[in-house]
């Protein structure tokens, strides 16, 4: 699952990167309100976000590999697999624009 949050990280990235270029604006609020706060392009947001998302995912796999409770896997693979669902609804989003 650590692979697949990786992988449509990546193709979120370079989705929203062609979109932007194509001329389609932004549509995530949150991200144009840190991008602004922050003083950064969207692009640059978009790339910080993405790695700070890709920590996060590196992080609940560790504390499932590491954790010898049953509970603390299962909590780990479960926060694994809303990352992929929530990765895998933006990306084919994307697509959907890109493409469409």
């Amino acid at each position: 699952m650590l692979a697949a949050s990786i992988f449509l990280s990546a193709t979120d990235l370079l989705t929203t990167s062609v979109a932007l270029r194509t001329g389609f604006s932004e549509g995530n609020y949150a991200l144009i309100t840190l991008s602004r706060s922050m003083g950064l392009g969207l692009l640059s947001t978009l790339e910080l976000t993405k790695a700070f998302f890709i920590v996060g995912c590196c992080a609940a796999s560790l504390i499932g590999v590491r954790m010898r409770g049953r509970a603390a896997g299962s909590l780990a693979v479960a926060v694994l697999a809303c990352f992929v669902f929530i990765e895998l609804a933006v990306s084919v989003n994307n697509f959907s624009l890109v493409i469409g």
